[in-house]
């Protein structure tokens, strides 16, 4: 009995704050607002030639700043030039900030190949609207092609690298 509440402990800093509904994954242009009169332009190609600076820091998101840097919400288009992760966190919860260093030393080390984005869920309610999830940290992995992939829960680097390298196609 004294081994499962060790191991309980020891395995809370790697759960999700609230419930997990498990692993996600489709095309932006499958759960993103159908335009009136419009196709989704989730069409456009990420990987082309496209000089991309970020300091090699994860860049922390508004409502507005989603809106220019990352997905515009109205038209649904992908803006930023490369494959990104978008990080759905919050202040309070603790795998979140244990993800947050993990995540700042990936950015640092992938530069400009890829781009992490913050979201804070309490401050930024219409960014946090864009995809569906019950628990956080909750992870999204968007490719060149607008291809997604949702992870929820506190990830261990390992696993970070590995779907970097299948969801994001980044070695």
């Amino acid at each position: 009995m004294r081994r499962l509440v060790i191991l309980s402990i020891l395995a809370l800093p790697f759960a999700a704050c609230f419930s997990p509904q498990g692993d996600a994954s489709g095309n932006l242009s499958e759960i993103l607002p159908q335009k009136t009169g419009n196709e989704i332009e989730t069409e456009q190609v990420l990987s082309e030639t496209v000089a991309y600076e970020n300091d090699g820091k994860v860049i922390e998101l508004t409502d507005e700043t989603f809106n220019t840097l990352c997905i515009e919400m109205e038209t649904n288009e992908i803006i930023c030039p490369v494959p990104f992760i978008i990080d759905y966190n919050a202040t309070w919860c603790g795998p979140c900030q244990q993800l947050a260093p993990i995540l700042a030393k990936l950015q640092k080390e992938y530069g400009n190949k890829m781009q992490v984005f913050s979201v804070d869920i309490d401050k930024c309610q219409q960014a946090a609207s864009m995809f569906e999830f019950d628990a956080i940290p909750t992870m999204i992995f968007v490719d060149a092609e607008g291809n997604w992939e949702q992870m929820t829960g506190g990830l261990p680097e390992s696993e970070l690298r590995k779907a970097i390298k299948e969801h994001l196609k980044i070695d």
